[in-house]
C-alpha cells in the first residue's frame, strides 16, 4: 500500500511492527561475514641457462658475443 492510502498508525503500533520484524528478519548490519579466498596463479618459468648462456643473454661481459650474433 502506498503512504497516501490513508493508513495511520500510532507510535505503539509502529514499535510493535518493528519488534516483530526484528524477530523474523536478521539484522544484516550486525551479521559477521567470513570468507576464505584462494587465488591460483600460473607462472611460465624460462628455461635454466648455464653460466655462459646467462652471461651472453644478461651479462655485460665484452668477451662473449651477444645472443644476436650467434
Amino acid at each position: 500500500m502506498s503512504p497516501q492510502s490513508g493508513i495511520s498508525l500510532t507510535m505503539t503500533q509502529l514499535r510493535a511492527i518493528e519488534i516483530l520484524l526484528r524477530k523474523c528478519l536478521p539484522d544484516l548490519a550486525a551479521a559477521e561475514i567470513q570468507s576464505e579466498q584462494t587465488h591460483r596463479y600460473v607462472v611460465e618459468v624460462p628455461p635454466v641457462l648455464d653460466r655462459d648462456e646467462w652471461q651472453r643473454k644478461y651479462g655485460q661481459n665484452p668477451s662473449l658475443p651477444p645472443p644476436s650474433l650467434q
